[in-house]
């Protein structure tokens, strides 16, 4: 897997010494070469006259081609960028997780389910059946079943792990509240 920071770190360097290396046009001999004028040294006050002439043009010496470097330099960075932020992996739900459900006073509960669908949205079956729904890293799924609504709020902690929150009411009971942790044990869906 690509080190973010690592690649990060080289392409400021990168920058920085393009920066440092741009070419003599900013300094004064470089603006006196390009434009004829120069700066009198004998004054205190900076002023400038105008150079003679020059007799025969010289054509300029070929140059390392900095700005075509710098560009290089500057569209690697916004590479990086873009692959880093907005076109990175999304999260893929799909597969067989295993649940553990806490709940206070209550002895913990494994669920095992199957995601089905596409990485944002599906249906999923196994201990218990039902629809979700993925968007960035938040996740939310739920069930009703036997008089009992569930519905699951979380996010992802990482590539194979999620956890958050949950609550289920029966008909006859008030809600109940507790919180969830999952794990990826497979990526396989069982569809052909």
């Amino acid at each position: 897997m690509i080190n973010k920071k690592a690649v990060s770190l080289f392409l400021a360097i990168a920058f920085s010494c393009t920066l440092a290396v741009l070419p003599e046009s900013r300094t004064e001999s470089g603006f006196a070469r390009s434009t004829g004028v120069t700066r009198v040294e004998s004054d205190p006050v900076p002023r400038f006259r105008e150079a003679e002439p020059e007799k025969e043009i010289a054509r300029p010496a070929k140059k390392f081609p900095w700005l075509l470097v710098g560009g290089i330099v500057v569209g690697a960075a916004v590479g990086a960028f873009l692959i880093f932020t907005v076109f990175k992996k999304s999260h893929d739900i799909r597969g067989t997780w295993e649940l553990d459900l806490d709940v206070t006073g209550e002895p913990r509960r494994t669920l095992r389910i199957c995601f089905k669908g596409s990485k944002t949205q599906g249906d999923y079956n196994g201990d218990s059946y039902g629809t979700y729904s993925v968007e960035g890293k938040k996740v939310l799924f739920g069930y009703f079943t036997h008089g009992t609504a569930w519905n699951f709020i979380g996010e992802f902690s990482g590539r194979e792990a999620m956890s958050g929150s949950y609550d289920y009411a029966t008909v006859f009971a008030p809600a109940k509240t507790g919180t969830w942790r999952a794990r990826k044990i497979s990526s396989d869906t069982g569809a052909e």
